[in-house]
């Protein structure tokens, strides 16, 4: 049976985390500027 590395979920949760992070704290904001650049 293989012995389950916890490091491999835990760097995998992060991942996650990062990403969600990412989206909502840098893709939100540009993607607003972007919408209001696209008005003018």
């Amino acid at each position: 049976m293989l012995k389950f590395d916890w490091n491999i979920l835990w760097t995998f949760i992060n991942l996650i985390i990062f990403f969600v992070l990412m989206k909502v704290f840098l893709f939100k904001p540009i993607k607003k500027t972007l919408d209001k650049r696209k008005e003018l």
